[in-house]
């Protein structure tokens, strides 16, 4: 599945979530569209889902990236954050393009890179 970037996708959930849980309810579904990772955050606790669905709560694959599916409460944060697969999947697809500090992704789309 191609990972689908959204920004500030951000909500809590609207009701509890045991970690079998494979639909979670959030105060706003339609800011994580199918294919989009979402962290769960509640005090110290984090756990990375992968979005299939949002059309009745967010079908999710729990525990994703190596963290540990876990029980969530009523009010939980999630939002759409960078992840390190995210970042790993990106470079496996881009290729640098003759030192100019240029990214092309395997569909000709076009990043510049600041130098720093």
């Amino acid at each position: 599945m191609t990972t689908v970037y959204r920004n500030n996708a951000s909500g809590k959930l609207s009701s509890p979530a045991a970690a079998a849980d494979t639909v979670l309810y959030t105060t706003d579904d339609s800011s994580f569209p199918p294919g989009s990772l979402a962290t769960l955050e509640y005090q110290d606790a984090i756990e990375i889902v992968r979005v299939l669905d949002n059309a009745s709560g967010l079908t999710v694959v729990r525990g994703y990236e190596g963290t540990v599916a876990q029980d969530w409460p009523v009010g939980a944060l999630i939002e759409g954050r960078i992840t390190a697969g995210m970042l790993r999947e990106l470079a496996a697809d881009a290729i640098l393009t003759d030192g100019q500090n240029v990214l092309v992704d395997q569909d000709g789309n076009v990043i510049t890179l600041d130098p720093f």
